[in-house]
């Protein structure tokens, strides 16, 4: 049985946030936030201009008719819409949803509220344009369980580490453009129910994600980069019996064609000796 996911989102809502912040801030003004002492989150008053809750309400049908449940839908639209400037349920954009799934009870707070990078790609969502990330969603988000479904190339959530040279920030050092690769262990280990945690939504607090070492990353590239080559005979097949052998151009091997290796950092190990069955 898979793990229980939280209704809240913290690390994984906050990448989002800094993802998408200043390409939206053009288009809105900053969202009101109200304090109130019972509420275990500040609460946001929406500026939702008529342009993003369009872009919402068809962000709805696009995840909907394509196969996704409510509650991956909803989860979703929660967190487009925060970044958007458009939450709650008085928006255009929810009462459509609402009116499309009218017997949809919320449930917990589902992965799909979480994505940050293209699992196939590893390039990061546009949050300014829901629905392009609603189309380009991977079909096996839409219902069961991803560990089972999904064969990520790259890390959900994961980022890469800036050069050393191009870190402004050191507590910051991310390139928040493009996720970290997956190696074996961490596509076996995605494909487990215990992923739920540290692939498919954020990790565990004991959980720490860094790069691998330089050295390891250059071996893993030159054992990407080895070829195999088939070498061939030039002799010249013989004739029949009763006649000589016949001398014949020798066949040059066309090049063999060389995958590229990626420079992709891969993501750094969690302790598989740990988490990997035996």
């Amino acid at each position: 049985m898979a793990a229980k996911r939280t209704t809240k989102t913290h690390w994984g809502l906050s990448l989002l946030l800094t993802l998408a912040i200043a390409a939206c801030q053009t288009q809105a003004p900053p969202q009101q936030v109200v304090d109130n002492e019972d509420a275990e989150e500040p609460v946001l008053i929406s500026n939702c201009s008529p342009e993003n809750d369009a872009k919402l309400t068809k962000t709805v049908d696009v995840l909907l008719d394509r196969g996704f449940t409510p509650r991956r839908t909803e989860s979703f639209m929660q967190t487009a819409s925060r970044l958007l400037y458009c939450p709650g349920e008085d928006t255009g954009w929810y009462r459509h949803f609402a009116e499309r799934v009218p017997n949809y009870r919320r449930e917990f707070f589902d992965f799909t509220g979480e994505l940050i990078f293209d699992i196939n790609t590893g390039r990061a969502y546009d949050y300014t344009d829901p629905v392009a990330v609603a189309k380009s969603l991977p079909a096996c988000y839409a219902s069961g369980e991803p560990y089972e479904r999904c064969r990520p190339k790259y890390h959900p959530h994961y980022p890469i580490m800036l050069p050393k040279d191009k870190i402004a920030d050191p507590n910051d050092p991310w390139n928040y453009a493009q996720a970290c690769r997956l190696d074996a262990n961490w596509k076996k280990f995605c494909s487990l129910a215990t992923s739920m945690d540290a692939c498919w939504s954020e990790a565990k607090s004991d959980m720490v994600i860094v790069p691998p070492t330089t050295k390891a990353q250059e071996s893993r590239i030159q054992l990407a980069r080895a070829t195999r080559v088939d070498r061939m005979s030039d002799a010249a097949p013989a004739g029949p019996a009763s006649e000589p052998a016949k001398a014949s151009t020798p066949v040059k091997a066309k090049p063999k064609k060389v995958a590229k290796a990626s420079t992709v950092p891969i993501c750094h190990d969690l302790g598989w000796e740990y988490l990997l069955p035996k």
